[in-house]
């Protein structure tokens, strides 16, 4: 048994999720409780706010990677965010989707300055992130109707069909076959006609070609009763917030105007799939999604909000719009079914020099051996050296070919016991350059910057550093590559849980075939 569609939940998002099935959502839209909003204590201090931020940031970074998880590879999500928390959001999906995935940024711009929290006079807009989960997801276009004096201006002829504009019959690229000349007309140097000759006799027999006595070339006629409207775009200004007297508003303090998430919905779903909302509130993506006949799931840990939600249903589709409310323990009995996920990196400073571990001599890591961290004992310390190079390239593709990671030489890998590496400095320097020298030998190449190699001090029971000991580590960054690496000498890997397994014959190909297939 699962969680069926078109249900209210109320219960923590991150517990729901680690219910649902993989890859079983085609949208999801996350519109969170902003953490400045929650901060009742004006006496906090800096530090203790700032430990708030880091710990509100993990959390929606656990978030975001179930999101992920429950995507369907077509699926798409839209977090709707305030400008000053953009750059923190994009660095954790970044991490999450990918970079190449992000697809947008929308900004919504109410025309009037937005309540943000105590002490803040107000903002003017706010952010919308649009991610893909991979180049099959859905993107609709959106078209808003033309005003009558729009029409007017756009479409400034008319005949017996009505009005209509002028369009080009060419396009500005070099194509042969579509490179003839046509009653006498060619197009001009480096162009191509729009369509086949045949094309043409038949938008002339039609009378959809227009020919002025003042033009050189023919033009074809664009009626404004086929048009679409006008795109969307990005950044949008006709959707007013809320009043406090609109029949829509009711007095929950987040509340979105239903116009705007009907067209997040309209965006990134078609009829009959299924959105998820995390964070529903007072249930406006419900809402539109019930609206425009896509399933959906609501959950929130506030049984008010599911109240709410509730009502509204109710009032709007009465019977035509059937339901399940759950509590979290009529779940119970699923089986959880999402696995661990990789730590995020939620500032800037840890998307540099990687998570902050402090290594202590012969004390455990608070971290995993998993498929994104590999930990290594050198055995023999008088070949430290080489035991770090000779393996390091197996390791950079076994990553290459996953999700990216780090291998860690000097920690015990039954125990995760730090065990240290013993290294002088110039060996220390002959790690950095032999270890790059490997890894440029990968190919498809990557920019040697994208790698790091990092020299961590292992420090005793008093946090004092050991002389020439340390903690080697290789950083692998996740490929936006669908290609299959290889090492200099031919060979292929791939990360599995606690180590690394050879790709040859039959598994080769099939996992090429497999990339391939998630490449397009």
């Amino acid at each position: 048994m699962g969680i069926t569609p078109n249900a209210l939940i109320h219960s923590d998002c991150l517990e729901i999720m680690q219910n649902m099935e993989e890859g079983s959502v085609d949208m999801v839209y996350l519109d969170p409780p902003d953490l400045s909003g929650d901060r009742k204590n004006s006496s906090s201090t800096r530090s203790q706010e700032q430990s708030e931020n880091r710990e509100y940031l993990r959390f929606i970074a656990r978030v975001c990677q179930h999101a992920h998880w429950v995507l369907k590879r077509s699926g798409v999500l839209f977090f709707h965010t305030q400008p000053i928390s953009v750059f923190s959001l994009r660095l954790i999906l970044n991490q999450v989707f990918g970079e190449a995935e992000f697809c947008d940024e929308f900004v919504w711009r109410p025309g009037r300055r937005m309540h943000s929290g105590p002490g803040f006079s107000g903002r003017e807009h706010d952010s919308i992130l649009f991610y893909r989960k991979s180049r099959q997801s859905t993107r609709n276009r959106v078209f808003l109707p033309l005003a009558a004096n729009e029409i007017q201006k756009r479409y400034h002829l008319a005949d017996e069909r009505g009005p209509f504009a002028l369009t080009s019959l060419t396009v500005s690229f070099s194509r042969p076959s579509l490179q003839f000349e046509w009653r006498g007309i060619e197009p001009p140097q480096g162009n191509s006609w729009r369509f086949t000759r045949d094309k043409l006799e038949e938008l002339e027999r039609d009378g959809r070609i227009y020919q002025s006595q003042s033009a050189t070339r023919p033009r074809l006629k664009v009626y404004a009763s086929e048009g679409q409207g006008v795109d969307i775009g990005t950044i949008w200004t006709d959707i007013p917030r809320l009043a406090p007297s609109s029949k829509e508003n009711t007095g929950y303090p987040t509340q979105k105007p239903l116009g705007l998430v009907e067209r997040l919905v309209l965006i990134g779903s078609n009829a009959g799939d299924l959105v998820f909302d995390p964070f529903c509130g007072s249930g406006t993506s419900v809402m539109a999604a019930q609206r425009h006949n896509r399933l959906w799931i609501g959950c929130d840990i506030a049984e008010s909000a599911i109240d709410l939600t509730v009502s509204r249903i109710s009032s709007e589709f009465a019977d035509k719009a059937k339901f399940s409310r759950k509590a979290r323990n009529e779940l119970d009995c699923i089986p959880l079914k999402s696995g661990r996920f990789k730590p995020i990196a939620v500032s800037v400073e840890n998307s540099v020099i990687g998570l902050s571990v402090q290594f202590i001599l012969n004390q455990e890591v608070p971290m995993e051996e998993t498929r994104y961290f590999e930990f290594k004992e050198i055995k023999s310390p008088a070949g430290a050296v080489n035991s770090i190079v000779n393996n390091s390239d197996e390791y950079a593709v076994a990553f290459l070919n996953s999700e990216g990671g780090s291998v860690y030489w000097g920690i015990r890998d039954k125990d995760r016991v730090v065990v240290g590496v013993r290294l002088t400095y110039t060996e220390r320097d002959k790690v950095r350059r032999e270890v790059t020298s490997k890894l440029n030998q990968i190919e498809p190449r990557l920019d040697p910057s994208q790698y790091r190699i990092e020299i961590h001090e292992v420090c005793d029971d008093h946090g004092a550093p050991i002389h020439e000991m340390c903690v080697v580590e290789m950083i692998v960054p996740a490929p936006h590559s669908k290609e299959p690496f290889y090492t200099g000498s031919g060979d292929s890997w791939v990360k599995v849980d606690g180590g690394k397994q050879k790709l040859k014959g039959v598994v080769l190909t099939d996992f090429i075939r497999q990339r391939l297939n998630d490449a397009r």
